[in-house]
């Protein structure tokens, strides 16, 4: 049990540094709209969408990279 315990207070430390940027990274994913909703944008806009959604998509990746 100890031996757990102690893998557990290990795995938790280590997440502790993730902890934050792939909150952050997951909260911002949440914002973004979902890729069926695009066809309800008229097409600048959906342009527009488009852009953004990569452009977060990838600063997600890279936050939860680290």
């Amino acid at each position: 049990m100890s031996k757990l315990d102690n893998l557990l207070a290990l795995a938790s430390m280590a997440m502790g540094a993730f902890d934050k940027k792939i909150n952050r990274a997951f909260m911002r994913a949440q914002q973004m709209p979902r890729a069926s909703t695009f066809h309800n944008y008229s097409k600048p806009n959906q342009r527009r969408k488009r852009k953004e959604m990569r452009r977060t998509v990838f600063a997600n990746r890279r936050i939860a990279r680290g």
